[in-house]
């Protein structure tokens, strides 16, 4: 039997590990360069962000980027400056979007897609950035200021740190950090008396315009003073005016009646340099209760909880009077142990009276039931403290639940105090709507303690529209999106070109030069932040090994020889009906190697056909299935070779589960019918089971 030249070729499986591992962390020069401009209008701060990639390899590249973003931001464009060639991003639904972007990638085209990986998290894909070439990609989005009296602030995240539990989503997908900084450069206009941002000096033009070069392991917390309240207007996309009026919430309000719960997890010891000094994330935190607990009415009462992976009442737990309240706070705990926000929410709702709860934390924990937690009917109010502090979860649960969220202004933690207990004494009031059959005319909601009213007015006008009125539009459709049917959702999101949970933004470069093979993936890691190294790693509970979960997917199958039966072990371990047959024994072979093959990091390789990226041992599995009888003859067959259809088996199985595992499918089977490697694997039964390799829409 001829097999190809390049399956001959091994490598040395030390080597190929490092050579695994490294292909998979971030290359410093490939995300080269960040420019931020922000302009405020009124209270409406539009953020363009300008990427700058820079691929220095020999190889096509993939750039996957995971960031996060504010919670309440609604994102609404993207452009690529390709050379030459400026190109626009179109909205279309999420699946429909990851489709087209997959179909440039198999014609060698380069793309770009924007999606939201869930609330708060969004990720920017980048594929076949050829090498020596270099690509600018520029983001938008809109979000109101978080007011606190004539003040107005906003922050822009920029990294993040070591996030606590399992996020659920796949490892390209997830948050992760330790790149290098790139060069990051911001520019700030603004419609206000003055503004500053928090550790870092910027120069004001003549034109009044702050810039400056800023580093880009701290989020950019820009503090406006004077911020102008009243009207900002726009227009929508189907030519109608829109109209913003931002109006802050009067301070008078109803007593206090609130379960304040402290995080004191290992991560809450990263330090803060601020007006307190230099100390920990937790003691900033106790100071600005101090310092609350003065400006408390003496009607108020609060009761006083901390959680780790365990959540405890401190004292009695009872709601007490400010001056009580103030004297056990010096008998919160320091920091210790992981982040179980939502384990220590469901105590403090089981063990407290109706009541509100306000939460500081620096938000780092993936352990917590969103919406299970909403229906409990408790408004969550949130103080996040630290550089490095994540809004994706407990912000976006802060906002279902009607409750609102504060960042801390560099270490100055009691000024958002003071804004989180302004929000609530008052705003109980619930979004209002009204619309013109699917097209929204006017919402009132409560947001960064400012009512927010939107209208849209006047007749349908093809008039050109600048990023600025398309922000106030965007913005404003943001507003409704949450309360609208899906479909009618799905339209909007669409028409106004947003990213959201429904849509997401493609484009495709269908003139410029094409990729002849698949592109390496590389996933550009977040920069770590500069204060993570400053404090000690949390302390992670014990393992509960009584639980009943299944093992790993690469310890649930293990390679045997075809002409001998499996072993009991192995028959009570696989994850599927299986006999003795040797079509079983083959189809447990196939699985097996799926779950062992890095798709991500060798799929240009494996696309070729060229197994020697691969360990020996897996190289070596795969060449002896080719010399099995079955596959012997399907290669001759469908005219490829016996390799060929076992790695195409194989990426088959992982399909599913990767869309890198789909990528080499598609370059394996370029010329062979899908019927017909259909019909020749029709003993093999996964092939019946899984879902055509050209729908997209598997979990990836």
């Amino acid at each position: 039997m001829k097999t190809e030249e390049s399956t001959l070729h091994r490598v040395d499986p030390i080597e190929a590990f490092v050579q695994r591992h490294a292909g998979s962390r971030s290359k410093s020069t490939l995300l080269v360069r960040l420019d931020i401009d922000v302009t405020v209008d009124g209270a409406l701060a539009l953020v363009e962000t300008k990427r700058t990639y820079c691929n220095e390899s020999k190889s096509p590249v993939e750039a996957l980027l995971t960031f996060p973003v504010p919670v309440h931001a609604t994102f609404f464009g993207l452009t690529a400056k390709i050379g030459d060639r400026v190109l626009e991003a179109q909205a279309h639904a999420k699946k429909e979007a990851r489709y087209e972007y997959e179909e440039a990638i198999e014609k060698g085209k380069a793309a770009v897609l924007h999606e939201e990986i869930l609330r708060g998290v969004h990720m920017i894909s980048l594929a076949n950035l050829m090498p020596g070439a270099s690509v600018e990609v520029t983001t938008c989005w809109a979000e109101s200021l978080r007011c606190h009296g004539s003040t107005g602030r906003l922050r822009i995240p920029m990294t993040v740190g070591d996030v606590y539990g399992v996020s659920g989503l796949p490892e390209s997908d997830d948050l992760t950090h330790g790149g290098a900084p790139p060069p990051a450069f911001l520019r700030i206009r603004y419609d206000a008396r003055s503004a500053k941002v928090a550790a870092s000096k910027l120069a004001l033009s003549d034109d009044g315009v702050l810039s400056g070069s800023i580093p880009a392991n701290a989020p950019i917390d820009i503090e406006f003073e004077d911020w102008r309240a009243g009207i900002v207007n726009g227009k929508a996309h189907d030519g109608r005016t829109v109209s913003l009026d931002f109006q802050p919430l009067r301070a008078e309000g109803e007593d206090l009646s609130v379960a304040l719960l402290v995080d004191h997890s290992g991560s809450m010891s990263v330090r803060c340099s601020g007006v307190y000094g230099d100390l920990s994330s937790h003691e900033v935190a106790k100071r600005g209760l101090k310092a609350l607990a003065k400006r408390l009415r003496p009607s108020d009462r609060l009761s006083l909880w901390e959680f780790d992976h365990t959540c405890n009442a401190v004292g009695t737990g009872f709601p007490l009077a400010p001056r009580e309240f103030a004297g056990q706070v010096d008998r919160l705990s320091g920091p210790s142990g992981g982040t179980e926000i939502g384990g220590a929410l469901d105590e403090v709702i089981r063990r407290t009276e109706q009541c509100d709860i306000l939460l500081i934390t620096d938000g780092m924990s993936y352990a917590l039931d969103i919406q299970r937690l909403a229906r409990k009917g408790r408004r969550i109010f949130v103080v996040l403290v630290g550089e490095d502090s994540l809004e994706a979860n407990i912000g976006h649960l802060a906002a279902l639940t009607g409750g609102d969220t504060h960042f801390t202004f560099g270490a100055d933690v009691s000024v958002a105090l003071e804004a989180v207990l302004h929000g609530l004494r008052g705003g109980r009031a619930g979004l209002t709507q009204k619309w013109s059959g699917d097209a929204p005319e006017r919402v009132i909601a409560l947001r960064g303690n400012a009512q927010i009213e939107a209208t849209w007015s006047g007749p349908a006008e093809e008039s050109g529209r600048d990023r600025r009125s398309a922000a106030a539009a965007a913005f404003a459709t943001g507003l409704v999106l949450g309360a609208a049917p899906e479909d009618v959702a799905m339209r909007l999101a669409v028409s106004e070109g947003l990213v959201t949970h429904l849509t997401s933004l493609v484009l495709v470069d269908h003139a410029g030069e094409r990729a002849e093979e698949l592109p390496v993936t590389v996933k550009v890691d977040l920069p770590t932040p500069r204060t993570y190294l400053q404090a000690p790693s949390p302390a992670t509970p014990p393992l509960d090994h009584s639980a009943n979960v299944p093992p790993p997917s690469h310890l649930a199958y293990a390679p045997m020889p075809l002409s001998a039966p499996p072993s009991r072990e192995v028959q009570h371990h696989a994850m599927f009906p299986y006999g003795d047959s040797d079509q079983d024994r083959v189809l447990l072979q196939i699985r097996w190697l799926a779950a062992k093959i890095h798709w991500q990091k060798d799929g240009s390789a494996l696309a070729r056909c060229d197994i020697g990226c691969l360990l020996a041992e897996i190289e070596g599995e795969i060449l002896r299935l080719a010399q099995h009888d079955f596959f012997a003859d399907a290669g001759v067959t469908l005219s490829i070779d016996p390799v060929r259809v076992v790695l195409a088996c194989v990426a088959k199985e992982a399909a599913e589960e990767s869309r890198f595992a789909n990528r080499v499918l598609l370059r394996l089977l370029r010329g062979v019918s899908e019927d017909a490697f259909r019909e020749v694997t029709e003993d093999l039964p996964y092939v019946l089971d899984v879902p055509a390799w050209r729908d997209y829409g598997h979990k990836t």
